[in-house]
């Protein structure tokens, strides 16, 4: 086993008591409620054809976009090029929303250019607002409120982020090759889990779920004020803000630009084989 990877069996020794211990505190309805919501989860909501159509869509859009990048990267036509890159993640993360039947149509194309707040959505929706007070209700400490990352990520042009040197951005894209060597982990952890609860699993990887969805998160956030800064020259500059001129070799979202691209494709294409099990067969870049 590799040096980094988790022994899950070792994990599981420890957390399996917790939440074993964590689910008899759980009442009859809160146990119910729980059951349903894996229910919910595993086998995904139902998908019409339609939103298969449009989810393989926006996937496809994904491809263009990511070619359109490579082609003015390798130009040295760094504004557009990274604007192309985000676009290609934030289509990307819809594919995955709608595809998953997570969010609607209509609650996808609410997030425009702001790919984190696909996220935040999620956790607004019908289906997973009963699950956080059961969080709660397990785990009193851990924050499950959305509102103040809504606020913050709902407005502003986030001149900061934009800014971000290539060095930290190579560590959040180490974050997200770790979630690759905990996949299997994950996936043995929640079918122990399920079992727990009386159920059984239906062959739906939530490991590879999972990483694709909280990789897209942290793309998301790493690139989504780039939408703003990279098209117009006659933006304001008082506060910080960039300007295409200055989507330079320097710039730290540039030079980590070729990273971002292969670990997105690398999603995408997991993104492919996970939606072609409901129907969406789909091209690779």
């Amino acid at each position: 086993m590799d040096n980094q990877k988790l022994d899950f069996d070792a994990t599981w020794d420890q957390v399996s008591p917790v939440v074993e211990q964590a689910l008899l505190k759980l009442t009859d309805k809160s146990r119910q409620d729980m059951q349903n919501l894996f229910n919910e989860t595993l086998k995904s909501t139902e998908v019409s054809p339609e939103d298969q159509k449009i989810a393989k869509d926006y996937l496809l859009d994904a491809l263009v976009d990511i070619r359109c990048y490579r082609i003015l990267y390798g130009k040295r036509i760094y504004p557009r090029a990274i604007y192309f890159l985000q676009q290609a993640v934030e289509k990307t993360a819809k594919a995955w929303a709608l595809g998953f039947g997570l969010l609607s149509r209509e609650e996808v194309r609410r997030s425009n250019h702001r790919t984190p707040t696909v996220f935040l959505r999620i956790l607004r929706t019908k289906t997973m607002e009963p699950l956080l007070p059961l969080i709660k209700g397990i785990a009193p400490g851990m924050r499950t409120d959305t509102s103040s990352a809504w606020q913050i990520l709902s407005k502003g042009s986030h001149p900061d982020t934009a800014k971000m040197t290539n060095a930290r951005i190579d560590d959040y894209l180490s974050s997200i090759n770790s979630l690759d060597l905990i996949e299997n982990d994950i996936d043995s952890m929640m079918a122990s889990i399920i079992k727990l609860l009386g159920h059984k699993t239906e062959g739906f990887s939530v490991g590879q779920y999972a990483n694709v969805g909280m990789s897209l998160l942290i793309l998301g956030l790493i690139t989504f004020p780039h939408a703003f800064f990279t098209r117009y020259s006659d933006g304001k500059v008082t506060h910080g803000e960039l300007l295409p001129r200055d989507y330079n070799s320097k710039l730290g979202v540039v030079k980590s630009a070729p990273r971002i691209e292969k670990c997105l494709v690398s999603k995408m294409t997991l993104l492919s084989s996970l939606l072609e099990a409901r129907g969406a067969k789909l091209g690779t870049a």
